[in-house]
């Protein structure tokens, strides 16, 4: 390294180092301890998989070669402050721009030299000031991982993740006040396959259509409609979440894709009934959430396409377990969950008293309503039914 590089890359640090407004930097990989890579972790999001300092520079041979190929592939230090450019193994370039005032400062980091535009992780954490990503803010940086979280970001301006339309693999937006998104923009991502929107303030889900998406998170947002074609156009679609909404109804054939469903999550909502033709499962399997609701009926075919796998209807309103309703699917070799339902446990239950082997296929704490456990009700009590 040159003696003039040296003792710029030294000033730098110093004023990073001097500035109250900076995040902490990170230190060099000889430098990491257990406490220091948490406090980094908290601060800026660093996830797990990332933050093991024997695996930054891992596959150099020594210290120095790990500086030198970073250097050549970050941008200048002070050209992009308040962000901090870092190699998470080698080849694969992270940004964080946790650390950012306002939207012009981060529009003018971007305006930057940078020796590489394919960058795999912008992290943008715990920043209280960013609220709207504006149309062309990336310049032409493209990210594979995206996480911008825990802030208060409130609007994405259509465009504004273009650079990222061919590279983007997952879209982090969890912790913000987002009540919309480019939703028509889905479209024009080629390699997107998970995308979560929990902890924000949208109110409603359009028909969404995207080629690549495999996992969705609209949890604890206050949701109170999701369209009836809502992922009929999401061919790879396999998990959607809608934990602890304000869902108190869904509409046939919303949880419907053209290859089916893996999992289904919709506990903590306010669901009174789920009507006919609901939820699409894919044959191998799956799971549907469905604890923690208001339900009082399921009503027949509401959840088809399930080769075993598991359905939970704990702590519901549920009177009865019908026939019509249960026999098919505990026949495919689905496992019910249904402890915390009022059951009365009428001639209604009847069908699978009788049967031992359904039966089995019921979780044992399941109750009556009085307390009496289904492994104790004798099958000599309905033989009026």
């Amino acid at each position: 390294m040159s003696p003039h590089k040296t003792l710029f890359l030294f000033i730098a640090a110093l004023i990073l180092s001097l500035s109250a407004s900076a995040r902490q930097p990170i230190q060099s990989s000889s430098e990491w301890d257990e406490d220091s890579i948490e406090k980094f972790t908290e601060q800026s999001g660093v996830d797990e998989e990332h933050k093991d300092p024997e695996k930054v520079g891992e596959k150099y041979e020594d210290v120095d070669e790990y500086e030198d190929t970073k250097e050549d592939k970050c941008p200048e230090p002070l050209d992009i402050y308040p962000c901090l450019c870092y190699e998470i193994y080698p080849g694969e370039l992270a940004l964080n721009c946790s650390g950012v005032r306002d939207e012009l400062e981060l529009a003018r980091v971007f305006q930057a030299y940078f020796p590489t535009t394919a960058f795999q992780t912008l992290i943008i954490s715990n920043n209280d000031r960013l609220r709207v990503l504006e149309e062309g803010v990336f310049g032409k940086v493209s990210f594979q991982v995206m996480r911008i979280q825990m802030g208060v970001l409130e609007k994405i301006e259509p465009g504004a993740l273009s650079p990222s339309y061919h590279t983007l693999d997952n879209l982090n937006l969890r912790v913000n006040r987002l009540d919309s998104f480019p939703f028509q923009s889905l479209p024009e991502f080629t390699v997107l396959e998970s995308i979560n929107f929990s902890n924000n303030l949208f109110q409603s889900v359009p028909a969404l259509s995207t080629p690549t998406l495999t996992w969705l998170d609209f949890s604890f947002n206050p949701i109170g409609f999701i369209s009836a074609n809502a992922f009929h156009d999401t061919p790879a679609l396999e998990s959607a979440h809608f934990r602890s909404t304000a869902l108190t109804s869904v509409s046939a054939g919303t949880f419907t894709t053209p290859l089916g469903l893996d999992s289904v999550g919709l506990t903590f909502n306010n669901i009174s009934t789920l009507v006919s033709g609901t939820i699409n499962m894919h044959l191998n399997s799956g799971t549907v959430y469905l604890k923690n609701n208001s339900l009082t009926e399921v009503q027949v075919k509401a959840i088809e396409g399930m080769g075993g796998g598991d359905v939970y209807l704990e702590n519901n309103l549920l009177p009865e377990l019908p026939e019509d309703v249960w026999r098919p699917l505990l026949e495919d070799d689905v496992s019910l969950w249904v402890s915390g339902n009022p059951f009365t446990c009428g001639c209604d239950l009847a069908w699978l008293v009788f049967n031992s082997t359904l039966l089995g296929q019921v979780e044992f704490m399941a109750t009556c309503a009085d307390g009496r456990p289904f492994t104790d009700l004798n099958p000599g009590d309905y033989l009026d039914c």
